[in-house]
């Protein structure tokens, strides 16, 4: 079967890589393919691990809990959902740094463990969330209260005066009583509304209220050093930008035996750079794909374009450029042989959509080719 892109919609993706800024600082997005609707006034910023929505006030629906909102309080940000599991660390795909005396075996396993994470980035679970519930307050401390309001009472009471110490005794003990009493209403009725804040918030990510949704994909990108960015979320689709890295992010070389087995660092062909390429890239979009249905359980089907920075042309401009869009939807992610089967050969089996084009004798990613969109097809 053969899916092709909509010239229509692909050549407005062309006029959003028109009007993006021209730098790798700031990247605004303002319409993608396949029709996406991006959120109004949801800038797209750029930065070394990916891209970041930055969506003002919208982003502090991630937290709830009005004494969180108070700077003079010290506490930890409490978010409304909680992950119904550990996530194990995202695989790295750059080689790690070595010391400049590193010997050929070193050199060796860094770039293994590199191609590794590339072959690997789609392996990784994400854990659902689910929706968090505050423990019930501790009570008062009863003793230290008393101890207080006895020291206060008995401060200035003679010891001889027993009969005034019996009295000012028992008015500690009522006054005691009373904070107790008045600190643990204060303290249920925090909890309540902290509580029911929490439900509402969660009611409202499950039913994909955009800005809850967004707020909470951009929450979890951010923690995640993620390449992605949320741009909108309209019924139970969620669209994302999510920004690959350019082919210098990739090893060079590959370790090997020569035949009288000894080690050899070989360089990448051309065609195998290519193919190495598809799959970081692959493997960025399901794993997108995986974290966006694990912390967003409301939402059906995601839309993402996939963008790389050009090289810098004569004026030091960079500009994106799109080099995949793909639309998968949550249920065709149940059965999946993650381990099995390489990232490239599971998102051309599981998208309903898949726009990309290849060139030259390497087949490589390419730029759409944004003015005639028959031409970016893919067949299952």
């Amino acid at each position: 079967m053969l899916m092709v892109g909509s010239a229509r919609v692909l050549r407005r993706a062309h006029r959003m890589i028109e009007r993006s800024a021209a730098c790798s600082a700031r990247l605004y997005l303002w319409t993608v393919p396949f029709s996406l609707k991006p959120a109004p006034g949801v800038p797209i910023q750029a930065t070394r691990d990916g891209l970041q929505a930055n969506l003002g006030p919208r982003a502090r629906l991630v937290y709830v809990g009005q004494q969180y909102a108070n700077p003079a309080i010290s506490a930890a940000p409490l978010t409304f959902y909680a992950p119904s599991g550990t996530r194990l660390q995202r695989p790295s795909y750059f080689a790690q740094p070595l010391p400049p005396n590193a010997n050929k075996t070193q050199q060796a396993q860094a770039l293994a463990s590199a191609i590794e994470g590339i072959r690997t980035l789609h392996h990784q679970d994400f854990p659902a969330v689910h929706r968090l519930v505050v423990p019930q307050p501790y009570p008062p401390d009863h003793d230290a209260i008393l101890r207080r309001r006895m020291d206060d009472a008995l401060a200035r009471v003679s010891i001889f005066r027993r009969s005034t110490r019996k009295a000012a005794k028992a008015a500690a003990m009522l006054a005691t009583r009373m904070e107790c009493t008045e600190l643990e209403a204060a303290n249920q009725a925090h909890y309540a509304a902290v509580q029911q804040e929490i439900d509402q918030r969660w009611q409202q990510l499950i039913t994909n209220d955009p800005n809850v949704v967004l707020s909470v994909l951009s929450h979890a990108f951010q923690n995640s050093t993620a390449h992605a960015a949320p741009l909108g979320v309209w019924d139970a689709e969620a669209q994302l930008a999510l920004l690959a890295p350019d082919l210098a992010a990739l090893p060079e070389r590959h370790s090997t035996t020569t035949a009288a087995g000894n080690l050899s660092l070989k360089k990448f062909t051309k065609g195998e750079v290519a193919d190495l390429y598809k799959q970081l890239v692959a493997g960025l979009v399901l794993a997108t794909a995986k974290e966006t249905f694990a912390v967003a359980p409301g939402v059906t089907e995601i839309r993402t374009v996939v963008l790389r920075n050009t090289p810098a042309d004569a004026y030091g401009r960079i500009r994106p450029e799109a080099i995949l869009a793909a639309r998968v939807a949550r249920m065709v992610l149940k059965g999946v042989q993650w381990t099995k089967a390489d990232a490239l050969t599971i998102l051309n089996e599981i998208s309903s959509e898949l726009v990309t084009r290849t060139a030259g004798p390497s087949k490589a990613l390419a730029p759409l080719d944004l003015e005639d969109g028959a031409r970016h097809s893919r067949s299952n």
